[in-house]
């Protein structure tokens, strides 16, 4: 049932002279809306490169994800073509729904020493 659907999905997705979109982008965000679930609060270390500096700065994994979702977003109303935002999009709201659904039932487990997960963000405890 699942087949038929992913192969209707990538025919819709022909953004370069009929070529079909082919990767793992709705997979990679998946990952990431699992860690927007269970680690929203945590700091990440991020480098960067300007022209002649680099350097590294420190903010929260909620901030980082809010930020790449913008941006697919403000990419998808452009238009600008060549990459499947809706499986960016889909992928992340998935990982999302996936990662909650998942720390629910207990087949994610957090220690003390973590921050908040989402679901506990969204219920007000710990």
């Amino acid at each position: 049932m699942i087949i038929p659907y992913a192969i209707e999905t990538l025919e819709q997705e022909k953004p370069i002279a009929n070529w079909i979109i082919i990767g793992a982008c709705g997979a990679i965000n998946g990952i990431t809306g699992i860690v927007l679930a269970v680690y929203p609060t945590n700091r990440v270390r991020l480098i960067w490169f300007a022209i002649i500096r680099a350097g590294t700065t420190v903010a929260r994994a909620w901030i980082i994800i809010t930020v790449w979702l913008l941006f697919d977003i403000i990419w998808l109303i452009i238009g600008a073509e060549g990459v499947a935002y809706w499986a960016h999009i889909g992928g992340l709201a998935a990982g999302v729904v996936i990662g909650l659904l998942c720390l629910q039932k207990g087949w994610i487990l957090t220690t003390d020493a973590d921050n908040k997960t989402l679901l506990e963000i969204i219920k007000g405890t710990k």
